[in-house]
């Protein structure tokens, strides 16, 4: 019987580093800063009724990319930054977060594949 050796190169620490809030990225200090005009923020809000406690965002805030769902998170100092969520169901316009945000959280809707990790977000006047 004869075997034979597989090199298996995985890039992995990308997606895995957005998947943790406390190791968010923005840009990097002595690159210029873009700021990029929005059409809409708006805070994760906590689902009503007697549902399990959980929060919502307007559905056109959460995007796919192959597998993973996320949403764009504008931080306190108006950075966007990528965040990882698992989503539940879609009702009236909002879908469920089951994990990766919490309620006062602000996204921006809808997702705009031109605002990028870095940004500055202004909403539109």
């Amino acid at each position: 019987m004869k075997y034979r050796t597989l090199c298996v190169v995985l890039a992995l620490p990308l997606m895995l580093g957005a998947c943790h809030p406390e190791q968010e990225t923005s840009a990097p200090p002595e690159q210029e800063v873009v700021i990029a005009q929005v059409d809409g923020i708006s805070e994760a809000v906590e689902l009503p009724g007697d549902r399990m406690p959980g929060v919502a965002v307007p559905s056109d805030a959460v995007f796919r990319r192959g597998q993973l769902e996320g949403v764009q998170v504008v931080r306190g100092d108006g950075t966007v930054v990528i965040r990882w969520v698992r989503s539940g169901s879609a009702y009236d316009g909002m879908t469920e977060i089951l994990s990766g945000i919490e309620q006062g959280e602000k996204v921006l809707f809808p997702y705009d594949l031109t605002v990028k990790e870095g940004y500055k977000a202004e909403q539109k006047q």
